[in-house]
């Protein structure tokens, strides 16, 4: 990305926008590590407990990234001016743009790490691994071939690799 936009006011604006939804990944996969512990014990009570602890964590979780997201959502018009002063009009416009873009992103890459913890637990490491591969490969290609389209192309290459990204950890646990 440094290659096509390098340290422009665009990229400053992008990266701002990165801010929030960001938090709200992290917020929300904070603690989901400590899920793995139990699923092994209770894995050795019960397949199909393991299994239903599983589904209620990744619903609480999901949950708690969804109001995490829609939250950023919502305060970003007004947090924006508090993390970036220099943000007026345009700019500022632009900076919104890329927030409500990201937050797809968000939602994408957070459910997919939040899956990924349940392949983890599962001892599925490749599967975890692959979906990371996904993202990457997809982003990375999406912006090679659209960057001409300016830094929203950066911002639609990472909505491009969540999905990727989510469609492979739900395909992975397909069935379970």
């Amino acid at each position: 990305s440094a290659a096509y936009f390098g340290t422009s006011g665009e990229m400053d604006a992008y990266l701002v926008a990165l801010l929030l939804p960001d938090m709200a990944m992290q917020i929300a996969r904070t603690g989901a590590f400590n899920f793995i512990p139990l699923f092994a014990q209770e894995r050795l009570r019960s397949e199909e407990g393991a299994w239903r602890l599983a589904s209620q964590m990744l619903s609480y979780w999901l949950g708690l990234l969804l109001l995490s997201l829609l939250g950023g959502l919502v305060l970003s018009p007004l947090a924006a001016p508090l993390v970036a002063p220099g943000f007026v009009g345009a700019r500022l416009a632009s900076l919104l743009e890329l927030t409500r873009v990201l937050v797809l992103m968000a939602a994408c890459v957070g459910g997919s790490r939040l899956l990924a913890v349940v392949l983890h637990a599962d001892r599925r490491f490749a599967l975890a691994g692959l979906s990371e591969v996904a993202f990457q490969g997809i982003s990375t290609a999406w912006l090679v071939v659209f960057h001409a389209n300016g830094i929203a192309s950066l911002a639609w290459a990472q909505v491009a690799g969540g999905v990727a990204q989510l469609l492979v950890a739900a395909f992975a646990l397909r069935g379970k």
